[in-house]
């Protein structure tokens, strides 16, 4: 991180350098990088940290304990011991990727996304999968100062899993942080992306030499006014690739968004060359696809990480309904919808976060029987994994999951729940609207659909509507960025080509964004759109290039969404 006191980072991956001889954790070296999903400690990938006598620093500052929020992309060193699960911090790192005014706001069709423009940089905002300090999802307003944490992946696009408001925007003022590779380098100034900067008055101790060079990735912080910032300090930053500075046997936990896929044993994770070929994958079913939200488990071999296992962390069944009971000793919540209730399991992977306010951080231990929930999932040997969880203010129940049964004009069931057709609206996944002959004739045992039962809740489907069965929210709308500008998908920003090998230059970016096919969602486009969160145990040919242009149409079912 920039200024963060020694160490480089891959990826955000903190190499064993960072804490003197030893690599502040077990064996030759150990990190573990991801998101907050909450605390009682802190939890990160699934592993809950002790955290009594470790070190916080934040954008290279010391800080407490205190200062930490769900949804913040940390490096975690510490020991973590044979369970797998639980061990000891000794140092916590966190830099946010982005800090800037927004400059514009663009909605998705269906209200649970957002694109941003923060320093000419595309950010996809999620209703549910973004959390919000500050600030929520409604009220983000152009000139609004944010710091956004996330996943990137190609070119200029970051899906944020936090967004924290800072002030409003004022020219020469508000600070700003970005990061990128120096170009058109001069004597007091240089070019990052579509911004001049002017580090005349800059702070360049933490650069090597002191000195600034082409194609360099720094870190620059400062004031903007118009394009230009004017930089109060620059950091290099080590985001060493093939190997850089991790050594040889360094264990590594990292999660994000899988970029440049060329096959299970040739793709990237926040920069870094995967090889899952002899991994084991959670669910079974999960596939990997550039945009997935994956979490990697291995050891760095010297230029590749080779993963021992790979766990999806995001899912496409939601569920919005009250909580009719928790069960502590199985770690589950019920949720109750009219017709029928649903049981959600809750692990350590589960990111838990209080809209409400009712408490700074919600634990397992805040839920209570009426609180209204909303929940994402996925299926693992029959039970709902919950990746999310968001306690809310009392709203619509709502449900979406792959179809398990259905009488053409009468009813639909999801989950177990059955929903009758009244007064009903349908949709397509383009949130096109639909005639209910036209919706039952597309329908198909497997599809993902999403049933909104609007408050009071009454078990009759107001809306029903196609869902993406592998994109999260935003991405079918946005992209690559702002009109899908295909431009904004090269690989150059914040996802380091210095990371690629020979193998992944056929990767190219061609293409990238291309609607010349009915939906954009062939399987070869798909292998090329990048930042695209996806559904995990998807399989492939679940994305079918038909004429409707509905991905919901195919002949596949799928059970393990």
């Amino acid at each position: 991180c920039g200024g963060g006191g020694g160490g480089g980072i891959v990826g955000n991956v903190v190499t064993d350098t960072a804490t003197g001889g030893g690599g502040g954790a077990t064996g030759a070296g150990q990190s573990t990088t991801g998101t907050i999903d909450g605390f009682g400690s802190v939890f990160v990938n699934g592993v809950r940290f002790e955290t009594d006598d470790a070190e916080v620093l934040i954008d290279g500052e010391t800080r407490t304990e205190d200062a930490l929020a769900v949804g913040m992309v940390v490096t975690v060193q510490g020991d973590i011991n044979e369970d797998g699960t639980t061990g000891t911090a000794q140092r916590i790192l966190y830099d946010d990727e982005l800090t800037g005014p927004i400059t514009s706001i663009e909605p998705g069709a269906d209200g649970d996304a957002l694109l941003l423009r923060v320093l000419g940089f595309a950010v996809i905002v999620e209703r549910t999968g973004t959390r919000f300090d500050d600030v929520t999802f409604d009220t983000l307003a152009v000139d609004d100062v944010v710091e956004v944490s996330g996943f990137v992946g190609q070119g200029d696009r970051l899906r944020a899993t936090r967004i924290e408001r800072k002030s409003r925007f004022q020219p020469g003022v508000s600070e700003v942080e970005l990061k990128g590779r120096v170009s058109n380098l001069g004597a007091t100034t240089f070019t990052l992306d579509s911004l001049t900067v002017d580090f005349s008055n800059a702070d360049l101790d933490d650069i090597d030499g002191d000195a600034l060079e082409e194609d360099m990735f720094v870190e620059v912080e400062g004031t903007l006014t118009g394009d230009t910032i004017r930089a109060t300090d620059i950091d290099q930053e080590d985001r060493a690739g093939r190997g850089g500075r991790l050594t040889e046997g360094d264990e590594v936990r990292l999660q994000g968004s899988v970029t440049r896929y060329a096959s299970d044993s040739d793709f990237r994770v926040n920069g870094v060359t995967v090889d899952a070929s002899g991994a084991t994958f959670t669910p079974a079913e999960l596939t990997l696809i550039d945009g997935a939200v994956v979490q990697i488990n291995g050891t760095w071999n010297g230029s590749v990480l080779v993963a021992d296992s790979v766990e999806a962390r995001r899912g496409r069944i939601k569920i919005e309904a009250r909580v009719d009971s928790v069960n502590p000793d199985t770690d589950e919540i019920r949720l109750q919808l009219f017709s029928g209730s649903v049981d959600v399991r809750v692990d350590a992977r589960t990111k838990l976060d209080d809209d409400t306010d009712q408490v700074e951080r919600l634990t397992f231990g805040d839920l209570r029987s009426g609180d209204f929930l909303e929940v994402e999932a996925y299926q693992l040997d029959g039970a709902l994994i919950a990746t999310l969880i968001d306690r809310e203010d009392p709203d619509d129940d709502v449900i979406r999951a792959p179809v398990e049964s259905f009488t053409p004009g009468a009813d639909i069931t999801l989950l177990g729940i059955t929903y009758t057709i009244g007064n009903t609206e349908f949709e397509d996944a383009n949130d096109n609207s639909l005639s209910a002959d036209s919706f039952f004739s597309q329908l198909q045992v497997g599809d993902l659909v999403e049933i909104e039962d609007d408050i009071t809740p009454d078990g009759v489907a107001d809306e029903v509507e196609f869902e993406d069965r592998l994109r999260l929210e935003g991405e079918r709308e946005f992209g690559c960025g702002f009109d899908d500008d295909s431009s904004s998908c090269d690989d150059d920003t914040f996802d380091d080509d210095s990371m690629d090998d020979d193998s992944a230059e056929d990767s190219t970016d061609d293409g990238i964004g291309d609607d010349s096919s009915p939906d954009g969602d062939s399987v070869e486009d798909e292998s090329l759109e990048d930042e695209s969160p996806e559904e995990d145990t998807f399989d492939d040919d679940s994305v079918d290039d038909d004429a409707t242009g509905d991905d919901s149409l195919d002949d596949t079912t799928d059970d393990d969404l």
